[in-house]
């Protein structure tokens, strides 16, 4: 079967968020009290994650169940990706912000900056080390998504060691990790 997700801003579906079977049109599940502003898929087709405002909600979109409640932004989300494993999920939005959640922990991971206008789409690269987020003028934004890639990156291309205060604020640690002399 393949199924198709929609929202729909008028007529039957007001307010809701549905599943519906592409070869029949059948409908197949309702998510009640959720207009979503972004849906996307996982990679297994087993959930489905959906933003309304400025709240995240992860489904099993069989039984509707809610399995995750994802609160951060400050203003709504617009876009949400799926990382290519299924152990996280990107959002962009109208707060200036580019976030990456863990799904099964329903914790925040990272929370990128960069942008002077609202955050329209994010999207991942097909191994899932790197984000691409486009802002509503146009302006695209990459960055590394996780530690490994950015130590790769920093190795490259930092001429010192971190400071304590440069670990906590850019890695996100206590500690910073054991990198070559330079």
């Amino acid at each position: 079967m393949d199924a198709k997700l929609g929202t729909d801003n008028g007529g039957t579906y007001v307010g809701k968020t549905v599943v519906w079977d592409s070869q029949s049109g059948r409908e197949l599940i309702t998510i009640p009290d959720q207009a979503a502003s972004a849906a996307s898929w996982s990679p297994d087709s087993k959930r489905i994650a959906t933003a309304q405002a400025r709240v995240i909600k992860i489904w099993d979109w069989k039984t509707g169940n809610l399995e995750a409640t994802l609160v951060g932004h400050r203003k709504d989300v617009a876009s949400l990706a799926w990382s290519p494993d299924g152990r996280q999920i990107a959002s962009a939005s109208a707060d200036l912000t580019t976030r990456i959640w863990d799904v099964a922990s329903k914790t925040l991971n990272l929370s990128f900056g960069g942008h002077s206008v609202a955050v329209q789409r994010v999207a991942w690269n097909p191994i899932g080390n790197r984000l691409a987020s486009i802002d509503i003028f146009g302006t695209t934004q990459i960055y590394a998504a996780t530690p490994s890639e950015l130590m790769r990156i920093a190795r490259q291309r930092v001429t010192r060691p971190l400071s304590i205060d440069e670990c906590r604020t850019y890695l996100h640690t206590e500690r910073c990790p054991t990198i070559p002399e330079f």
